[in-house]
């Protein structure tokens, strides 16, 4: 019981420390940091805590905070964890409109960070709504900017959506085999280096 009041005086304390006007160290100005702070509890409140309504709420402050801030990538970011706090609530609209969202904009900017995570969000949105054609274009569409970023995390996150798509299309052998063959699949990397 101690630690959750601890944590909450720390949580808050950090939220009115970010709301404090003027410069704020690392350069950050105030509602940049507040932003910041948001997200992470919005992350904490979805993710740690199950407490999607609370997730709701400091998801779209921090968006909010970003975008005042002029931080148009964190902005987008944000969208996007709203997006699946949004589809966990179960507001599936609001998740397809918010990662259509990230799409248009991550598209129209060209930001390689943001350019998958629409995709891969709105593979998920469409899946859960059983559009299983919209869910397979989205889920190639993050695949192919995954892969021009490079990042295998990105891949990894990118190729989900598919795996779950060959899965609920009666197809687990696929599944198996695009999980199977995630770049940081650890069974996947030790096989590759034995044959390299």
């Amino acid at each position: 019981m101690r630690s959750a009041t601890r944590a909450r005086h720390l949580i808050f304390g950090a939220l009115s420390a970010a709301h404090r006007p003027g410069p704020l160290p690392g350069g950050k100005s105030a509602p940049d940091r507040a932003a910041v702070v948001q997200a992470r509890v919005t992350d904490s409140l979805a993710w740690s805590r199950g407490d999607l309504q609370a997730a709701r709420r400091t998801g779209r402050q921090a968006r909010e905070l970003f975008e005042r801030a002029g931080n148009c990538r964190r902005a987008a970011r944000g969208a996007n964890d709203l997006a699946w706090v949004q589809g966990c609530a179960g507001d599936l609209d609001s998740q397809e409109r918010i990662s259509r969202e990230v799409v248009a904009w991550s598209h129209k900017t060209g930001d390689s960070q943001t350019q998958a995570q629409g995709p891969t969000t709105l593979a998920f949105a469409a899946l859960l709504r059983a559009d299983f054609h919209e869910s397979r274009q989205a889920a190639n569409l993050a695949i192919h900017l995954a892969e021009r970023d490079g990042t295998a995390a990105h891949q990894d996150v990118a190729e989900s959506p598919l795996a779950a798509w060959h899965a609920l299309s009666g197809h687990p052998r696929e599944a198996r085999e695009v999980l199977f063959n995630l770049p940081t699949n650890p069974r996947h990397v030790s096989v590759k280096a034995r044959y390299s």
